[in-house]
């Protein structure tokens, strides 16, 4: 029940500050029996700058777990991408999860800028969620790549009340987030304020 899983988990975490070479073999042994995600997570944590070729294996397979947030795991927890899984890390653009392909596309275009068109062409025609999560992430990553005008004028747009709410909450966080602000910005956001949504 949950309270083994909980002695599991806090067996796991107590390995902690072991030197990798002593825990990796029994990480993974535990990795490849384990269901439940947050003890994946965190194996994936301790083994995350690990470079050894078993690692690498166990980073693959996480890539394609079931869980959508052991795979997620992997982008937001191995710094130095290891070549081996760039393939693995590449297919979660077309992730059957929404907030992967945004952190995906974030945490590949920062470690491989010179493969940045290539992920963008891969996830030009996703919307993503009601916000348009996914669409948003790509025009902001689309525009700080090309300075187009173009992305800027569809996150603008975004924010007026042709939208639905959410979608306009994260054009106008994206719009701040690249520093970009104009009277038509201001008056998208004021009507919005206004709005009984």
């Amino acid at each position: 029940g949950a309270k083994f899983m909980l002695d599991r988990y806090d067996a796991v975490t107590a390995m902690k500050d072991f030197a990798v070479s002593k825990k990796r073999d029994l990480l993974i042994e535990i990795f490849n029996k384990e269901t439940y995600h947050p003890i994946k997570t965190e194996i994936i944590s301790q083994l995350a700058d690990d470079d050894d070729d078993k690692t690498t294996a166990l980073l693959k397979k996480a890539c394609a777990d079931k869980e959508p947030l052991v795979r997620r795991s992997v982008l937001q927890l191995v710094k130095k991408i290891p070549a081996e899984i760039l393939p693995d890390l590449e297919k979660l653009l077309t992730d059957n999860s929404y907030e992967t392909i945004v952190l995906a596309l974030v945490v590949l275009i920062t470690a491989y800028p010179s493969k940045a068109k290539d992920y963008l062409e891969i996830t030009k025609t996703i919307e993503g969620t009601i916000g348009k999560n996914v669409r948003i992430k790509w025009l902001e990553e689309m525009y700080m790549l090309t300075k187009d005008k173009t992305q800027l004028e569809i996150l603008i747009d975004y924010t007026s009340n042709s939208y639905e709410f959410r979608t306009r909450v994260n054009a106008a966080q994206t719009l701040k987030q690249i520093n970009y602000f104009d009277e038509k910005v201001m008056k998208n956001l004021v009507s919005a304020i206004l709005s009984p949504n």
